[in-house]
């Protein structure tokens, strides 16, 4: 009896502390989770341009935006690369949000192709589509 309830103390203590270490993010994954963000702020806040007012408006948010993705960017490039199992585990579930993200992306950065007045805006988000430059 007594060890019946042990173990299942044991049990509950595991089932209590298992969510709250297993919380911690890799630094890659920390890392994909900020781009994907950054991605989708872009998108929101391209989603709100309709004219070349709001395209003005719009810009030093965009701005600030892309600086944060490309410094994220920046960042993921620095770190050492994951093992095989990790790198495998991020790609599998990260990739189709990171896909997504760059779609939806692109859709809103096309449909402001055709909008007069957003030239400017779109320069500004060339950094983040943009590769970043290779190491010298």
């Amino acid at each position: 009896m007594k060890k019946r309830v042990i173990g299942i103390a044991i049990l509950l203590a595991t089932a209590v502390l298992l969510p709250i270490f297993a919380g911690d993010d890799s630094p890659y994954e920390k890392t994909l989770k900020q781009m994907i963000q950054s991605l989708g702020k872009m998108t929101t806040t391209l989603a709100g341009v309709k004219d070349g007012d709001t395209a003005q408006a719009a810009r030093p948010e965009l701005k600030k935006l892309v600086g944060g993705f490309v410094a994220v960017r920046a960042k993921a490039d620095k770190l050492p690369p994951p093992e095989p199992a990790e790198k495998e585990r991020l790609a599998k579930q990260y990739k189709g949000k990171m896909d997504d993200a760059i779609k939806k992306l692109l859709v809103e950065a096309g449909r402001l192709e055709s909008v007069v007045g957003t030239k400017e805006l779109l320069k500004d988000l060339r950094g983040a589509l943009e590769p970043p430059p290779a190491p010298k």
